[in-house]
């Protein structure tokens, strides 16, 4: 057994509800491909036998997910049992009142809501539940899921596994049965190379062509998901799309245009040459001294300040660490860093202080700006604060992109408000 939590969780009621209970769905390939008819829509198949609701109103719980005020409007997830496990009604009744306390632990009944339904059509017993974000009494958020929590279920899993002897789904045996129990739209590198094939084969007969195609693509990609930030999308086979799209992007081969280049995060320094230019002295005679002017050349005649994208900072987490930030999560980190420079503390921690100590204080107001906007982009929240290094690379980026930008405002006389922080 295992309990897994979607990364769905926008959008009104009917999506994630209908899901749920509805008697026809999306028929998939053993690849996880939407089968297609002749015509090229997609095919439906019927779950059979049907889903049953075991807990809770299909009704009720549709419109709580419609009336919930937040960003977040439900969170939404399986626990899901191999075949050899087969429990019992009595034993799921206690999986799901296990679940239900920890989830909703300290609130009373009325103050939350759960939709629970019984999926057996692929031969094995998955217990859907569904609940929207929020306290019921008073409306405000409230997330059964919150940063950190997988350690919280991953122990709820293995005590009901041991009392039960249910199968292990950590288990390196297990491996394979485990991947097949979660229904998942991601896509596999084998249907991801007869397209990107067919993309080399018009690279080589229509390069101009070919260019132009992955530019929509990436343009696609971009703005898809951004959007999906801040307008919730119930258009599923959009979704999808944009989940192939990106994936089938870093597979693509690199364009054509001369020689491609592979550096790595930090430039290494291999040997380097000493030479003798010049031999002399310098004499100091009697006078009226000139006039010694600063040097230009080097930048500080005029000072500029350099744009340094920090979309490199995506750049380097997603390759450090295996992730897939988008250009939407670069624009959560700059809001980060816009909000961090208006802060009149940090202003003067950024006055006095060089970068590895500012660093210190940007630190702890980086820690409260995510607190604050952990609703705003839940992954990278979960992922600062439960991986420590990622947590250094992000705040030794954002902390240097802050310091940076308070220091050349400093410089260039636009920190007003600095000098009246330190009066």
């Amino acid at each position: 057994m295992l309990i897994k939590f979607f990364r769905n969780g926008q959008g009104g009621g009917s999506g994630p509800v209908n899901y749920l209970v509805e008697r026809d769905v999306v028929a998939y390939d053993q690849n996880r491909n939407a089968i297609r008819d002749e015509r090229g829509e997609v095919m439906l198949f019927a779950r059979e036998p049907l889903p049953e609701v075991l807990r809770g109103d299909a009704d009720r719980m549709r419109a709580l997910i419609d009336v919930c005020p937040h960003q977040w409007t439900y969170r939404a997830g399986v626990i899901a049992f191999t075949a050899e496990d087969g429990p019992n009604p009595a034993q799921q009744r206690q999986v799901m009142d296990a679940f239900e306390s920890l989830a909703f632990a300290g609130l009373e009944p009325d103050q939350h809501d759960m939709l629970w339904v019984r999926h057996t059509h692929e031969g094995r017993v998955e217990l859907h539940f569904v609940t929207p974000r929020m306290e019921l009494a008073s409306g405000r958020s409230l997330n059964i899921a919150p940063p950190g929590y997988q350690k919280h279920y991953d122990a709820l899993r293995d005590v009901l596994n041991k009392e039960y002897g249910w199968n292990d789904p950590m288990a390196p045996e297990r491996a394979r049965e485990t991947v097949s129990l979660i229904e998942s739209v991601r896509r596999g590198d084998a249907a991801l190379d007869s397209p990107a094939s067919r993309f080399k084969e018009l690279q080589d007969e229509k390069p101009e062509e070919a260019e132009l195609w992955r530019g929509k693509l990436s343009a696609f990609c971009s703005l898809y998901g951004f959007l999906s930030q801040i307008i919730p999308y119930q258009d599923t086979d959009l979704e999808r799309l944009y989940v192939f799209l990106r994936h089938l992007a870093t597979k693509l081969p690199k364009r054509g245009a001369g020689p491609s280049y592979q550096f790595d995060d930090e430039v290494r320094l291999e040997y380097y040459r000493l030479q003798k230019i010049s031999e002399g002295s310098i004499s100091f005679s009697d006078g009226q001294a000139n006039r010694l002017e600063g040097p230009s050349e080097v930048g500080s005649g005029i000072l500029r300040e350099e744009a340094v994208p920090l979309s490199r900072l995506i750049d380097v987490v997603n390759e450090r660490f295996g992730t897939d930030f988008n250009q939407a999560d670069q624009f959560f980190f700059d809001q980060l860093v816009e909000v961090a420079v208006s802060d009149a503390a940090l202003k003067q921690a950024a006055a006095v202080n060089p970068a590895d100590k500012f660093e210190l204080v940007f630190k702890n107001l980086l820690e409260a700006l995510f607190v604050e906007r952990m609703d705003q982009n839940e992954e990278i929240f979960a992922r600062f604060v439960n991986d420590k290094s990622f947590q250094k690379v992000v705040t030794g980026w954002l902390s240097s992109e802050a310091y940076r930008k308070l220091r050349l405002a400093d410089a260039m006389g636009l920190g007003g408000e600095l000098q009246d922080a330190k009066t």
